[in-house]
């Protein structure tokens, strides 16, 4: 009952206490966001700047590279047209070995099937 008649003055006081005014720094905290902003954007544009010319040289770069690696695939076309109508399954072969020679072998495996050897086409000429 205490309890009841404290807290009904202080109900009754509460609507009369001045209420409390918003921190005027509200323009200083969006000023401050803004020159935030302004910063990250100078920094990034800066960024930009030196990377961009290396950018540049590493995409002409890979553009040199594709053209090397297109022409390198154009001569090892007939090469590969030729070793994929030999090989029925790679599952049934070794990985390829190098000898001291130089020479590179590809084994089958001995639990292969027996190789059916029709349809090959005639291996491909080289002039010397």
């Amino acid at each position: 009952m205490k309890a009841v008649v404290l807290a009904l003055p202080l109900a009754l006081l509460a609507p009369a206490l001045p209420a409390q005014e918003p921190p005027a720094a509200s323009s200083e905290i969006d000023e401050g966001m803004s020159l935030l902003e302004e910063g990250a954007r100078m920094f990034l544009r800066g960024l930009m700047t030196e990377v961009e010319p290396k950018m540049q040289d590493m995409q002409k770069g890979l553009d040199d590279l594709g053209s090397k690696m297109g022409s390198a695939l154009d001569q090892a076309q007939p090469w590969i047209t030729a070793l994929s109508s030999m090989v029925d399954d790679f599952g049934y072969y070794d990985p390829p070995e190098r000898l001291p020679n130089g020479d590179i072998i590809i084994r089958r495996k001995a639990d292969a099937p027996p190789v059916v050897l029709e349809n090959l086409p005639p291996e491909p000429q080289t002039d010397l």
